[in-house]
């Protein structure tokens, strides 16, 4: 049956198949001459360049476009079957689509007729087939560039700004235009400048490879560009080291230098400008990531809503963590609401503290017999081994004997250490001092502006952890705060006060 239209569909997964494989223009040429034979009218070309993996039927512009196009009547002529796809699944949908619609499916070089239950199963095996010579080129292609890595070549898409790829040895030399404005930006990172100023310096200037249009230049690409070791010549082998392979253009000492920088900024080394958008977060700097451990950074709205976000330094820099951003507003105020709690409820422990009816004498003859019979302990278990050496007890008896020894050693030592905690809690002068300055940090609260707080956080708090949007706080254990106060006041410094000092009361509670 002579059909109305002829969609004829040709593909290449790459330009170098095109060159040594499979042609474009052959595959046309042998439709061509296919239809003229059967004198069908000439065919309509969807031609492509794209892999025929499940993966990439997204990108498959062309022959999405002539699935929309096909109509009752029409024939989908291709030279082979994995020239439509190599997918089994899709092959299948797609054809059982096209047979229900009333379009004609033709394969040259399988010639099976999906109008039958034995051309239909003969697809399905012809598609299963070519699933599965995908999978071994793929194979063969991860294996062959991993080789390659492996020898110190570029297998990458394209080679990063400041070099180019030799296409006879494959690995990469510099493009000296190019190489000046890599070795500019580490410069410019070493000399202060934030990485947003030079993304936002290379963006003014319209920065990109000579042969191309301007980098879209942000944080993320200049923090990718600082941290490549390729600058200083040298690849990531497979197995996650790094071999020297090609001539670098930014000095290692200069690199190093970029890395210490960059450190520091991220510890807190370099101090917040007026201008900073996070001057005002009230755990800037001091929240980690629940999930993976990273430091929080800084993510900002892309709207005009004058909140940021707390987002996982992992996250960003590229790591598998997929916590997720939390507003600043909302968890700044459960976190201050939080430490005014935790104010309140030591400072109500170290008030209802009870001082037991002892003498300092009494503390220390108590402490003393506990020293004693720990000494005691360790000697008997000093002779215990003495013993066994001599061979009087054997190693049963031995070891029974050690068990019983070490859990009493265990047992001094807590009772010991819990001695030292009740007595200085129950130190009238030393609780009398906590009490008094956590008193006064919990009344001068609302009057701090952001950096008092955070230092009040600091001593407060062991660890803060954001997850899921919500926020998590380790504190510190009270014999910790009255030590504290021991060596001086737990916020020695002078109190920083907002601009507002004596604002309104609740804000933060």
């Amino acid at each position: 049956m002579r059909p109305t239209r002829v969609l004829a569909y040709v593909r290449v997964s790459s330009d170098a198949q095109e060159r040594t494989g499979t042609s474009l223009a052959g595959q046309r040429d042998e439709i061509a001459r296919y239809c003229a034979a059967l004198a069908w009218p000439a065919p309509r070309f969807f031609v492509e360049t794209e892999s025929a993996g499940e993966e990439n039927l997204a990108r498959r512009v062309q022959l999405r476009a002539l699935l929309d196009t096909a109509q009752r009547g029409d024939a989908v002529v291709v030279c082979k079957q994995d020239r439509w796809s190599r997918d089994t699944l899709f092959f299948l949908q797609s054809a059982r689509s096209m047979q229900v619609r009333g379009v004609k499916f033709v394969s040259l070089a399988e010639r099976f007729d999906l109008d039958t239950p034995e051309g239909r199963f003969a697809a399905t095996v012809m598609a299963g087939v070519a699933e599965q010579e995908r999978d071994r080129i793929r194979v063969r292609t991860v294996g062959r560039r991993q080789a390659l890595r492996d020898q110190g070549c570029w297998t990458e898409s394209r080679a990063p700004l400041g070099y180019r790829r030799d296409p006879a040895t494959r690995r990469l030399v510099a493009h000296d235009a190019e190489a000046a404005i890599v070795r500019e930006v580490f410069t410019m990172c070493i000399g202060g400048e934030s990485i947003e100023g030079i993304a936002r310096e290379l963006r003014l200037r319209a920065v990109g490879r000579a042969d191309g249009p301007p980098i879209r230049w942000d944080k993320k690409a200049v923090h990718h560009m600082l941290r490549a070791r390729y600058y200083v010549g040298e690849i990531r082998r497979t197995d996650g080291g790094f071999i020297a392979a090609h001539e670098g253009i930014v000095p290692t000492e200069v690199f190093e230098q970029a890395q210490t920088v960059m450190q520091a900024r991220r510890k807190g080394g370099r101090p917040t400008g007026a201008a900073s958008r996070t001057r005002s977060w009230l755990l800037r700097s001091l929240a980690v990531c629940g999930s993976c451990g990273s430091k929080m950074g800084a993510a900002y709205s892309r709207s005009d809503a004058p909140h940021g976000y707390y987002a996982c330094n992992g996250r960003m820099r590229g790591s598998d963590c997929d916590e997720p951003y939390a507003r600043v507003d909302l968890l700044d105020h459960a976190a201050a609401r939080e430490c005014v709690r935790r104010l309140e409820s030591v400072r109500d422990l170290l008030a209802a503290a009870k001082v037991e009816d002892t003498t300092e004498t009494g503390d220390d003859a108590r402490i003393g017999a506990l020293e004693g019979a720990l000494e005691a302990a360790k000697i008997r278990r000093q002779r215990a081994v003495s013993l066994a050496v001599d061979g009087i007890i054997d190693k049963v008896d031995l070891t029974a004997r050690l068990a019983k020894i070490d859990d009493e050693i265990a047992r001094g030592q807590a009772r010991l250490a819990e001695e030292g905690r009740r007595t200085r809690l129950t130190d009238p002068t030393v609780r009398a001092e906590a009490l008094a300055d956590l008193e006064r940090l919990r009344l001068a609260w609302q009057r701090l502006n952001v950096e008092g707080r955070r230092a009040i956080v600091e001593r407060l708090v062991e660890r803060i952890e954001i997850r899921g949007g919500a926020i998590s706080m380790q504190w510190r254990s009270v014999e910790s705060l009255c030590a504290a106060t021991g060596v001086g006041n737990l916020f020695p410094a002078p109190v920083p006060m907002s601009a507002e000092a004596g604002g309104k009361r609740g804000v933060g509670r």
